[in-house]
């Protein structure tokens, strides 16, 4: 390999590093106005969804579903 080729691994990684995945979380019980967070869900996967696409600076989010009716 190269030595320009080993710098720009070198720096992709530690720019993924610097970005960790987001997460949101869904409940029955939350609430579109939350911050979609393990303690203030979102109530609906619409507004996870629309979160999502406003956090465009992650390569990687996820979506929590929490269980209930």
């Amino acid at each position: 390999m190269k030595r320009i080729d080993l710098i720009a691994i070198s720096i992709s990684c530690a720019v993924a590093q610097l970005a960790p995945a987001a997460e949101f979380h869904v409940a029955p019980n939350g609430n579109d106005a939350n911050a979609g967070t393990a303690a203030q869900p979102f109530a609906t996967l619409e507004r996870a969804r629309d979160a999502v696409r406003a956090d465009n600076q992650r390569e990687a989010t996820d979506v929590v579903i929490h269980g209930g009716t």
